[in-house]
């Protein structure tokens, strides 16, 4: 089953740690509760004058450089959802080997310049050096531990 895949409870760890930040922040969050495709993993609002969709991605940097980024086939993705909708799209991070947690506005993303496109197992990786996206915090050991228990 999809949801047993390991990459899956991995994704899960991290949507559930950006989840607990944002209401921690004073959000208000919105978790999609069904296991189909979907464009984005969850919708956020702010004292109900700011509103977003997120994104979580939860793996290591990139090993050959200083770097996160995700699928090319993604990256159409969100382009076309922001590109329908105008609604800011905010990616989180979720870095399961080192804690470190960034984010940035996928508006931000789309303008810069300085991208990599690098091929990776049989695809094809957008990434953008980590000095463009915003450090939040750190995980803790915990919970950096929690990813290698799977």
């Amino acid at each position: 089953m999809w949801s047993n895949l390991k990459e899956v409870k991995k994704g899960n760890k991290g949507e559930k740690i950006i989840q607990d930040y944002l209401e921690i922040t004073n959000h208000n969050v919105y978790v999609l509760t069904s296991n189909k495709p979907h464009w984005f993993d969850g919708m956020a609002t702010k004292n109900k004058e700011k509103v977003f969709f997120y994104e979580v991605k939860t793996k290591p940097k990139m090993l050959s450089y200083e770097a996160q980024g995700f699928d090319k086939d993604d990256y159409k993705v969100y382009l076309n959802l922001y590109n329908k909708t105008k609604t800011p799209l905010i990616v989180f991070f979720v870095d399961c080997k080192n804690g470190n947690v960034h984010s940035v506005n996928f508006k931000k993303l789309i303008t810069l310049t300085e991208t990599k496109e690098v091929e990776y197992q049989d695809k094809s990786i957008i990434a953008w050096n980590l000095k463009h996206l915003d450090l939040l915090f750190k995980l803790t050991n915990e919970q950096i531990n929690s990813f290698k228990i799977e």
